[in-house]
């Protein structure tokens, strides 16, 4: 079962909440809910949130971004940005265009990282997300990034791959 690495924190405080005042809280639900969700208060802001951390995994394929998005009385387009501290490790960008389009309806959005991207990463415990849209539209629900299980260890790892005791 992969590891799910959800906002637990606000880095900064960019975009707005629909409820209270952390926008990671509305956004890192399991299962996801579209009640709560941040939104873009103004053009070319972009909000930085922080995700729970994770073990590093057991290989370096399936690192994949949901998100849940929609516009309210229009479509538009949204990047995302995932760093690990200050380093950007994956630029969900398209040149001077955005990445992902979304309509009024909700719906889930996903990208995946390369087995080298994900190379990249050293430290799960420093990663965070940042999204950035086209116009003041668009609402973001739900967050999660997916990697696969720590990496096992121990005498059973030996066991199976014939190590010398």
């Amino acid at each position: 079962m992969p590891q799910a690495l959800r906002p637990n924190s606000d880095i900064d405080s960019v975009w707005s909440c629909s409820t209270g005042s952390s926008r990671y809280a509305c956004i890192d639900e399991d299962p996801y809910s579209d009640t709560d969700y941040i939104y873009q208060a103004t053009t070319s802001n972009i909000q930085t949130i922080g995700l729970s951390p994770g073990e590093t995994p057991a290989n370096r394929l399936n690192h994949t971004l949901r998100f849940r998005v929609r516009g309210v009385s229009r479509s538009g387009s949204l990047n995302a940005y995932l760093y690990q501290g200050s380093t950007l490790i994956k630029a969900w960008t398209n040149g001077n265009l955005y990445y992902f389009s979304f309509s009024t309806s909700w719906a889930e959005k996903t990208a995946t990282l390369t087995e080298s991207e994900a190379q990249a990463i050293t430290d799960y415990s420093q990663l965070r997300l940042k999204f950035g849209a086209s116009n003041q539209t668009a609402r973001i629900s739900w967050v999660a990034f997916e990697i696969p299980d720590a990496a096992a260890g121990g005498p059973e790892i030996c066991l199976e791959m014939g190590c010398a005791a």
